[in-house]
C-alpha cells in the first residue's frame, strides 16, 4: 500500500501587486461569490493541508463577505460541508432563513447545498471542508446548515481545532487518516450532543444516499439510469427513490450534477471538446433538448458560458507554484 504523503501550501497575497489580491483570491474560492468594500486593498495569508478526505486552511483574512447563491448552487452542486472555526474577529449572516451571529471561539456549519451569506470583519479562521458522506459515515443525515457549536463538546472539540494546525505541522504522513477520522468523529460527537440529526431520515436511507452520491459523482459519463444504479448499489428501486425524495428524484439529481460538470468544463479554457461532444458524453444526444435544459438551469445558454470564459483575463502573479490554483484543485478533489 502506498503511504499518504503530506500535501501543504502557504499563500501570502501581500506577495502579489494590489490589483491582483482579490482576483486571486476569488479564483481560488470559486466555490463562493465574495464581495469586499475595496479589492485593493484586500489581504490575506494562511496555511492549508490535504487531510484527505479533509481540505483544512488556518487564515488571516480581511474584511469579506461570502456567499452561496442559488445560481452557484445550481452551477457547481457542491454537496459538502464547511466549517469554520473562529479565531479572532467575528461576523453575522443568514443560512438559508437562520440568522447567524459569530464571535471568537464559535464553530460554524454551513451546507454548501443551501444558501447562505455571511459577511465578516478582519478574521482569523480555521476552515474545513467535509465530504458530505465522510460526515454520514459517523452521523447519517446530519442536517447541520446553520447550526454553531458552543460550550459542552462543541468546546472540547473547538480546543482540538485550535491545536490542529501545530499538530499538522507535526503529523506524519501515516497518520493523516487516522487524523481526519479522529477530526470527523469528534464533530459528530458535538452534533450528536447538540440533537443535530434528521428524525424524519433513517440512517440506511442516508447510507444508501452517501453511497449513490459517491458512484454518481464518479459515474457521471456512464449509465447512471435507475436499473443500473440500483445493481451497481444493490438496492430496490423503491429505497433509491425514497432517498433522493427531497432532492426531486434520483433522475433529477443525475440531471444537475451533469450539467454542473458540463459548466465547470465549459469555464475551463483548456477544454478543447465542442458543446455536442460535451454533452453527448454526459448523457444529452438531443442538443436541441440540452441547450434548452441548460438555459432553463443556469439562465443562458452553453455557449454563452464558454465565451464568458475565455473572456476572463488570467491573473498573473510573480509566484511560480500559483497556490491560488493548487488550493483550487484540492477543494474539487475533495468537494
Amino acid at each position: 500500500m502506498t503511504e499518504p504523503q503530506r500535501e501543504r501550501l502557504e499563500f501570502d497575497l501581500a506577495n502579489l501587486p494590489a490589483e491582483a489580491r482579490f482576483r486571486t483570491w476569488q479564483a481560488a474560492m470559486a466555490f463562493w461569490d465574495l464581495e469586499t468594500a475595496d479589492p485593493f486593498a484586500f489581504d490575506g495569508r494562511g496555511r492549508s493541508w490535504r487531510v484527505p478526505p479533509l481540505l483544512i486552511s488556518d487564515i488571516h483574512l480581511g474584511p469579506l463577505t461570502f456567499m452561496r447563491t442559488p445560481e452557484l448552487i445550481l452551477a457547481d452542486q457542491k454537496d459538502d460541508i464547511t466549517l469554520q472555526f473562529l479565531l479572532t474577529g467575528q461576523a453575522v449572516g443568514d443560512a438559508d432563513g437562520v440568522a447567524l451571529t459569530l464571535r471568537a471561539g464559535d464553530i460554524a456549519l454551513q451546507d454548501m447545498s443551501r444558501p447562505l451569506k455571511i459577511a465578516a470583519g478582519s478574521v482569523h479562521m480555521i476552515t474545513i471542508a467535509i465530504p458530505r458522506a465522510f460526515l454520514d459515515d459517523a452521523l447519517p443525515g446530519a442536517e447541520v446548515h446553520g447550526v454553531v457549536l458552543r460550550g459542552g463538546m462543541g468546546a472540547l472539540f473547538a480546543g482540538f481545532l485550535r491545536d490542529l494546525p501545530a499538530a499538522l505541522e507535526d503529523c506524519a504522513p501515516g497518520d493523516l487518516p487516522d487524523m481526519a477520522r479522529l477530526l470527523r468523529d469528534l464533530l459528530a460527537g458535538a452534533l450528536r450532543q447538540a440533537g443535530r440529526r434528521e428524525a424524519a431520515e433513517t440512517p440506511t436511507e442516508a447510507t444508501l444516499r452517501s453511497r449513490a452520491r459517491r458512484y454518481i459523482s464518479r459515474n457521471l459519463t456512464g449509465d447512471l439510469e435507475v436499473g443500473s444504479l440500483c445493481r451497481e448499489l444493490g438496492a430496490s428501486r423503491s429505497s433509491l427513490y425514497r432517498a433522493f425524495e427531497r432532492e426531486g428524484g434520483i433522475a433529477s439529481y443525475v440531471q444537475r450534477r451533469r450539467l454542473a460538470r458540463i459548466y465547470r468544463l465549459l469555464c475551463d479554457p483548456a477544454e478543447r471538446r465542442s458543446v455536442s461532444e460535451l454533452a453527448g458524453l454526459h448523457g444529452f444526444h438531443d442538443n436541441s433538448h440540452f441547450s434548452r435544459l441548460f438555459r432553463r438551469t443556469f439562465g443562458f445558454g452553453p455557449r454563452t458560458v464558454r465565451e464568458r470564459a475565455a473572456a476572463q483575463p488570467p491573473i498573473e502573479t510573480p509566484l511560480d507554484d500559483k497556490p491560488h490554483e493548487k488550493f483550487a484543485r484540492w477543494r474539487e478533489l475533495e468537494g
